[in-house]
Parts: structure tokens; C-alpha cells; sequence
């Protein structure tokens, strides 16, 4: 028998998560904090508030290796950074709308940030190949300028299609 936290939210210090017993099925890990506040609820799910690149500390908590674990970062050379990171820990981690068919849906709100590139061996192909576009062009799309429809259903058939 699975069991259940029997709340709808909670706050945990990551010390304390660390030591949960119990292992969602979902699991988000989400940079932006308003992103985060206005992230969907769904059944046997766990958002966290990632704080950029203070989700590293994550990796302490070794049942995210257990579920489906979805990242949510900024369309920038940040953000896969932060999802390179993270597959050093938890290879089973998943990039969520970071592709191109979310930058391209909103590329009209993309700013110009100028970043290093660095080697991220833990991304995809199509990952690589968006990370390198946008550290060659200098673009950044913020996840907070992707809209609340887009996320809603880009959510759904993700959780729908299991």
C-alpha cells in the first residue's frame, strides 16, 4: 500500500525531505517562483521550488531517483545548465517545456543576455542543440512569460500519457 502525505501542501526544509517515505509518482522541479506559486496541482505529485541553481541541493534526496522527475527551467544557458546538473544525480530527470516548440510559441518575449558556453554531456540532442542557439544568439526566454494555457496543457498530456 502506497503511502500518502494527506495534505494538499506542505513546506519541507530540504533536510527534511530528504528523509520522506514516500515517493510521488510526479515530481517538478521548478525555478521560478511565481512559476512555481501558479504551478497546477496534480494527484500524487510534488512541486519544488528549485531557486535556480539552489536545486543542486536536490541531489540529497535520493527517492527523486525514483520517480518521474521533470525540470522546469528558464529557456536560457542557465537553465540547461541547472538540467545538466541535475542529470548528474538523477539521470531519470526530464526537461519540461524546454524545447523548441515552447521557445518558438513565445520567442516574442526572448531578451538578449549575453553567457559562456559551457560542455553539458548530460543533455539530449535536441537540448544541446537549442542550449547552443541560444548561448550563439545571446536569447533568454523566462518561464513566467510562457503562458498558463501553454503550461496547463503541455502538463496535461505529459500526466495523460502514462
Amino acid at each position: 500500500m502506497k503511502s500518502k502525505l494527506g495534505y494538499n501542501e506542505c513546506s519541507l526544509t530540504l533536510e527534511d525531505a530528504k528523509w520522506l517515505d514516500w515517493v510521488p509518482e510526479n515530481v517538478f522541479i521548478i525555478e521560478n517562483q511565481i512559476c512555481f506559486h501558479t504551478f497546477p496541482k496534480f494527484a500524487n505529485s510534488v512541486a519544488i521550488f528549485g531557486e535556480g541553481f539552489k536545486s543542486r541541493l536536490t541531489k540529497e534526496m535520493p527517492w527523486l531517483g525514483k520517480t518521474n522527475l521533470y525540470c522546469w527551467f528558464d529557456l536560457d544557458t542557465a537553465g540547461f545548465e541547472m538540467l545538466n546538473m541535475i542529470r548528474e544525480h538523477y539521470s531519470n530527470a526530464k526537461s519540461l517545456m524546454m524545447n523548441w516548440e515552447t521557445y518558438k510559441s513565445f520567442q516574442e518575449y526572448s531578451v538578449e543576455i549575453k553567457s559562456p558556453t559551457k560542455n553539458l554531456p548530460n543533455l539530449s540532442q535536441e537540448e544541446s542543440e537549442l542550449y547552443e542557439f541560444l548561448s550563439t544568439s545571446n536569447k533568454r526566454l523566462e518561464q513566467e512569460r510562457i503562458s498558463q494555457n501553454f503550461v496547463q496543457n503541455s502538463l496535461t498530456s505529459i500526466i495523460h500519457l502514462k
